[in-house]
């Protein structure tokens, strides 16, 4: 696909946004993040002339840099975001949740959920089920359980996933 991508370039036939985009989330998935940033540059290069990053751009990349150990850039494609007057969707708060989480920075994960609701994005079930599913795994089970309670409450629907995950850590707390 690269090879393709660089030889119309040459020819002077510029790709449309989702072009870019499927090049980005295809070098972020096979851990080439650094071409994927090469990509998003070239794009914001060209983005005068004819296409710019939009916010699937940014959650594919910083879905990457996360998922291969690259968390330090995260914060620089997110200030590089808001100066293009991109604003974060659920899906890009669900990635830096998630990558909190993995990451042992819970409480961090959770901060960011609350900069979240206050920026008027609502959590969706993907999202209660990450931290949910973080709290189990610290053995928070009372916390998961009001969060649970929370997610009812805003009429966010749990899904299948959201039993199976209460179910699991419950039992693993010693609470079923």
């Amino acid at each position: 696909g690269f090879s393709v991508f660089y030889r119309t370039l040459k020819l002077g036939i510029y790709p449309n946004v989702v072009t870019f985009n499927m090049l980005v989330d295809g070098a972020c998935k096979t851990g080439k993040v650094d071409i994927a940033l090469q990509l998003v540059r070239k794009m914001g290069y060209m983005s005068m002339q004819y296409t710019k990053p939009n916010i699937v751009t940014y959650n594919s990349l910083i879905d990457g840099l996360c998922k291969f150990g690259r968390v330090a850039c995260v914060e620089y494609i997110w200030d590089e975001m808001g100066k293009a007057g991109i604003e974060p969707n659920v899906r890009t708060y669900a990635i830096m949740i998630d990558r909190l989480s993995r990451a042992g920075q819970l409480h961090e994960a959770l901060r960011l959920c609350d900069k979240m609701v206050e920026r008027g994005v609502v959590p969706n079930t993907i999202i209660y089920n990450i931290i949910i599913h973080w709290l189990l795994r610290e053995g928070d089970s009372e916390e998961a359980l009001l969060l649970l309670s929370d997610m009812e409450k805003k009429d966010v629907l749990p899904d299948k996933f959201t039993h199976s995950i209460l179910t699991e850590g419950l039992c693993r707390n010693g609470h079923m």
